[in-house]
């Protein structure tokens, strides 16, 4: 009887770490995926489909979401940056759901500090900086995920940031980030594409990042 009970045991332990081994790596394989393959438990069929035809930029949003805001548009001497914003205008400021979607297009190609760099260069500066601050201790903030994904063949810096405030009244909040590099109506850009939404909605934020789609010269990438 005791021999039986211990194998009973010893089984159930096995199938235990199973399930736990095969929902971590769950986790950690769909990090990585194509945004087009992740998974999603939410009915798009209501959703609505933005379509920024001048940055050559689709994704879906719910029903609900609006685009109010002004957007922004700044001239420099070597590149113009531009913003634009879709949020839930129903709640208030410090609950509210928005994705921003923030250019900075270079006039005379990829430029680092003032010196000429590659897209690969850009890249790696970029996924080197974000390493650095995953692995670095700040108060309040705390950055996981850190990648390399490709939106629609561009590839770019995939992060997801989460800010618990200790000392204000604020929510906590969550942040999931892309930055990538492409060539785009022949002129190097960076694009910067954040959601943000309070802790508990971070499923839904993820669900948005699967229906992104960022297109490219089809030329393809040139410095």
């Amino acid at each position: 009887m005791l021999r039986s009970r211990v194998g009973i045991l010893s089984w159930a332990l096995f199938v235990f770490f199973l399930a736990v081994s095969s929902q971590s790596q769950a986790r950690r394989f769909t990090a990585g995926l194509s945004p087009q393959a992740l998974p999603s438990a939410q009915d798009l069929s209501t959703w609505q489909t933005v379509s920024l035809a001048e940055k050559g930029i689709v994704f879906k949003l719910p029903p609900d979401w609006r685009h109010l805001n002004f957007d922004m548009e700044a001239k420099e001497d070597t590149f113009t940056i531009q913003e634009i914003e879709w949020n839930t205008p129903h709640k208030d400021l410090d609950n509210r759901d928005r994705i921003r979607v923030f250019t900075r297009t270079f006039h005379n190609g990829f430029a680092w500090f003032g010196h000429p760099a590659s897209r690969e260069e850009m890249l790696d500066s970029k996924f080197d900086r974000v390493t650095r601050s995953a692995q670095s201790k700040q108060p309040d903030i705390s950055y996981s995920e850190v990648r390399k994904i490709n939106l629609g063949g561009v590839a770019g810096v995939f992060r997801v940031m989460r800010n618990t405030p200790r000392t204000t009244n604020k929510s906590s909040r969550v942040e999931i980030m892309w930055t990538g590099y492409r060539m785009f109506h022949g002129k190097a850009q960076e694009t910067d594409l954040t959601l943000s939404s309070t802790l508990k909605g971070e499923a839904l934020l993820r669900t948005i990042f699967g229906t992104l789609d960022v297109a490219q010269d089809k030329d393809g990438p040139k410095n």
